[in-house]
């Protein structure tokens, strides 16, 4: 389905393009063709996409990957009524949880390294923020100073369980071991810059002691 029109999940992802194979079923009324060739056509997407960052109004708790990405990819999926949370705790598989705080979450800052998100009402009880970026375990989210779990939603994207009296989380990306990286490759260049100098120093003499 999502080959053949544009759907929730699409939207969620922020899909602003689509290319597809010439005279192709491609069809909705969401895109309009901006190119055609003899190898591909090229569709804008012209609806708005959905918020990157939103509390659900409902969570499904579950451990099946494949139960996720199928309901996901439906064409009823309104990823703002449920969000689809991994969980490993026994007592939370199988429950559908309604969220009651109703805040808008705002990405005010991003970079490769660091994303700011800005809730417009302080929590007041432990709420789960869904953001619609891909899960990788490097990442790291914080409430103050505070670090706060993320786990995954949506089949691959993040979810943060936001405490309470919270109105500003920070994501950071820490990859392990990083420092010690960057100084190893610093050395590794001061070593091969000093190799490299010895063997202009040689080749000098080596060019001195001829001409004498």
């Amino acid at each position: 389905l999502m080959l053949s029109r544009i759907t929730p999940l699409t939207r969620a992802m922020g899909v602003r393009a689509v290319i597809t194979r010439p005279n192709s079923s491609y069809r909705s009324e969401e895109c309009t063709v901006t190119q055609q060739t003899s190898s591909v056509w090229a569709y804008e997407v012209t609806s708005a996409p959905l918020r990157r960052a939103y509390f659900p109004r409902k969570l499904a708790m579950t451990t099946q990957p494949a139960l996720i990405l199928f309901s996901v990819a439906s064409l009823d999926w309104n990823p703002e009524e449920v969000g689809y949370i991994n969980t490993q705790e026994a007592d939370e598989r199988g429950k559908t949880v309604a969220q009651d705080f109703k805040a808008t979450a705002t990405i005010f800052h991003e970079t490769g390294r660091e994303m700011r998100i800005a809730l417009s009402q302080v929590t007041t009880s432990p709420a789960t923020l869904i953001i619609s970026d891909t899960h990788d375990p490097w990442w790291h989210a914080y409430a103050g100073d505070k670090e706060i779990p993320i786990n995954k939603a949506n089949y691959a994207f993040k979810s943060v369980l936001v405490p309470p009296g919270i109105s500003e989380l920070r994501l950071t990306y820490e990859v392990p071991y990083w420092g010690a990286m960057v100084s190893v490759s610093f050395v590794s260049v001061l070593a091969a810059l000093f190799l490299v100098f010895v063997g202009f120093a040689r080749h000098a003499l080596a060019q001195r002691g001829k001409a004498a």
